[in-house]
C-alpha cells in the first residue's frame, strides 16, 4: 500500500496498528532489510575465517612438501651430484608443486561451487522460500583463491633450502644390500 499524498508512512503505520486485529505494521522492505543485515553478518564471519584458510592451506602445502622432498630425496641428489645448483633443484621442485597446486585448487574452486550451489539449493530454499538467491562466484573470487592455493603450495619449497644445501650426497645415493 502507498501513502496518500502529504502523508508519511509513520503514520501509515501508526494508523494501521491503531485498527482492531492489527498487530504490526511495517513496510515492505523491513524484511529484506533483516535478510541483508543477517547476511552481512555472515560475511563478517568469512572475513575472519579466511585468514584460518590461507594458514591451513600453507600448513597442508608445508607437510606435503616435506613429504615429497623425503620421498624424492635420492632424485634431488642426483641432481645435485651430477652439478646442477640448489637453486635448479628448488625452481623443480617449485614447478612441481606449482603444477599441482594449480590442479588442487582447480578442483577445489569446482567442489566448493558445487557445495556452495547445493546448501543454496535445498537448504536456502527452504528456510526462506520467498527469496530467490542465486548462487555466484565472481571471476575475482576465483582469481584470488586460484593465486593464493597455488602461491600457497609453489613458494613452500624454498623453506627447504637449508635441507638441500646440508644433504649428504654420498651416503644418500648409496644404494642399501
Amino acid at each position: 500500500m502507498e501513502p496518500a499524498p502529504g502523508a508519511s508512512a509513520e503514520e501509515v503505520e501508526r494508523a494501521l496498528v491503531r485498527l482492531p486485529r492489527v498487530v504490526s505494521a511495517q513496510p515492505v522492505s523491513a524484511f529484506t532489510d533483516t535478510v541483508r543485515q543477517g547476511l552481512d553478518q555472515g560475511l563478517q564471519i568469512l572475513y575472519v575465517i579466511e585468514p584460518c584458510v590461507v594458514l591451513l592451506a600453507l600448513l597442508i602445502a608445508l607437510n606435503s612438501i616435506s613429504t615429497t622432498l623425503d620421498e624424492c630425496r635420492r632424485e634431488h641428489a642426483t641432481m645435485l651430484a651430477f652439478g646442477l645448483p640448489v637453486r635448479a633443484v628448488l625452481a623443480v621442485t617449485m614447478a612441481e608443486s606449482l603444477i599441482v597446486g594449480l590442479l588442487e585448487t582447480l578442483a577445489g574452486i569446482g567442489l566448493s561451487r558445487l557445495l556452495l550451489g547445493w546448501m543454496v539449493d535445498t537448504i536456502v530454499s527452504t528456510v526462506v522460500p520467498d527469496i530467490g538467491v542465486v548462487t555466484a562466484v565472481t571471476p575475482s573470487t576465483g582469481a584470488v583463491a586460484l593465486g593464493l592455493g597455488t602461491a600457497a603450495v609453489a613458494c613452500v619449497p624454498v623453506l627447504f633450502r637449508r635441507k638441500l644445501t646440508g644433504m649428504d650426497i654420498p651416503s644418500t645415493l648409496r644404494v642399501v644390500e
